[in-house]
């Protein structure tokens, strides 16, 4: 767990929560009971939840971009005619979009990268998030090929699952 505590405290342009991981985070705000049975978080074991929190707290600030928010918000399921938990991770959402700063390179740009057909627009998006001398923030994720995809253009990325379960 340190290490991982050590790597979010070094990156001072933040951290980045991947769609998959921002959705955990949120629901187990709503509720740890809530995260377990969500069909998009019920694959988040307490070794990730416990990591995942601690690093938040950690950060020096949260950054994401347009594009993890959009796949937030339609996996979330608007909350107008859900339970009160949906409601809640619906108002939580709202209340991140409202308040981290966002970072993004136009899609017509990540379009034109040859990972675009592999890895999709929210994730391919991620490797172009250096604006001039602008730092880069740590990408925490669960996605293997979006770690390999980030590590191979020597972009800081975590993936939770190693540090939550080392081998």
């Amino acid at each position: 767990m340190q290490d991982l505590l050590a790597l979010v405290r070094k990156h001072q342009a933040g951290l980045l929560l991947d769609t998959n991981v921002l959705l955990a985070f949120l629901a187990n705000e709503v509720s740890p009971a809530f995260r377990m049975r969500w069909k998009c978080t019920e694959h988040f074991q307490e070794a990730h939840i416990a990591l995942l929190v601690a690093a938040v707290a950690h950060a020096h600030r949260l950054v994401t971009t347009p594009h993890i928010l959009t796949e937030a918000t339609n996996l979330a399921g608007g909350g107008a005619d859900r339970d009160e938990e949906r409601k809640e991770l619906n108002r939580l959402l709202c209340a991140f979009a409202r308040n981290t700063p966002e970072r993004f390179t136009p899609s017509r740009i990540v379009a034109a990268n040859d990972a675009f057909a592999r890895l999709g627009l929210a994730d391919v998006a991620l490797g172009f998030l250096r604006h001039g001398s602008r730092a880069r923030p740590l990408v925490l994720t669960l996605d293997l090929d979006l770690t390999r995809h980030l590590a191979a253009q020597d972009l800081p990325v975590a993936n939770l699952t190693w540090y939550a379960f080392p081998t």
